[in-house]
């Protein structure tokens, strides 16, 4: 029996899931989990229900909008990137798991939005939101793509990702502005930063 929630589109979403094959179950400690639920957990792939997913999904309050997020979390899902970049649109700085949306539009990996995301990495306002996406700058190796990655060095929400991501994106003349960044050792940033400068070095020419 699917549990229900008072959110009559929520709930619709729940049984076409169902009916469409996706299984009620339950949690080790007996909590029932719905097939959005299950989806998510068990990582079932989204693929044969993303028609549903999506014909509830822009219709969701913000907050259920990202655990849709989650379960579209899949290589290749193409579909699901409108919905995911509108999430950020509607974005007004609700206390929401927006991170997992930018999760999803990373491991999509969509080459059609990258200008999108080039975008959202530009705006301060997502803050860590932007993590993941760091490494999709990384993969666009344009001029606007490095220089929002050095630019969000300055960022503490993303920069450990953006150091890690210069590192991959392969230019060599972020070398001297990684040896002069100061970060405290022990963090993330700090191992992010010695990885990008040996990754980076192994680049420059041999005399």
């Amino acid at each position: 029996m699917i549990k229900k929630t008072g959110n009559v589109t929520w709930d619709m979403l729940e049984e076409e899931l169902n009916q469409a094959g996706v299984p009620i179950s339950t949690a080790i400690d007996n909590t029932l989990l719905n097939p959005t639920d299950v989806l998510v957990m068990h990582r079932i792939s989204a693929k044969p229900y993303i028609d549903i997913l999506l014909k509830y999904a822009p219709k969701l309050e913000l907050s259920n909008k990202t655990w849709i997020a989650r379960i579209v979390s899949e290589k290749g899902l193409k579909q699901a990137v409108p919905f995911l970049i509108s999430i950020f649109e509607d974005y007004k700085g609700e206390n929401i798991d927006l991170w997992a949306v930018g999760n999803a539009l990373y491991v999509i990996d969509d080459r059609a939005s990258y200008s999108a995301i080039l975008e959202l990495c530009k705006n301060p306002r997502y803050g860590i939101a932007r993590q993941m996406l760091m490494g999709t700058l990384a993969k666009m190796k344009t001029k606007e793509a490095y220089e929002v990655l050095i630019d969000c060095f300055n960022d503490e929400t993303v920069r450990g990702h953006a150091i890690e991501a210069i590192g991959k994106f392969g230019d060599i003349r972020a070398i001297p502005l990684l040896e002069k960044l100061e970060v405290k050792k022990g963090l993330y940033e700090y191992k992010a930063r010695e990885t990008a400068i040996k990754r980076l070095s192994r680049k420059i020419p041999k005399q």
